[in-house]
């Protein structure tokens, strides 16, 4: 990216447009697992990314507060 946008309004811009299209549904995020943001929270999320084979998929989180 830091090839194409070299000013801080360029990224402003497209990144704004990235979200709406996240919000929107064109493209769609996997989240496998969600931990708390904790130290056992983020041990459990390690233990994830360890296991044999390693492969998840999506993404894990780590989740710092309810909404």
């Amino acid at each position: 990216m830091t090839n194409y946008i070299t000013l801080p309004e360029e990224a402003d811009h497209y990144s704004k447009e990235l979200w709406d299209l996240v919000k929107t549904g064109v493209f769609k995020l996997r989240i496998s697992s969600v931990y708390p943001f904790s130290g056992e929270g983020a041990q459990e999320a390690q233990k994830e990314l360890t296991t044999p084979g390693g492969k998840t998929v999506g993404k894990i989180l780590l989740k710092i507060a309810d909404e």
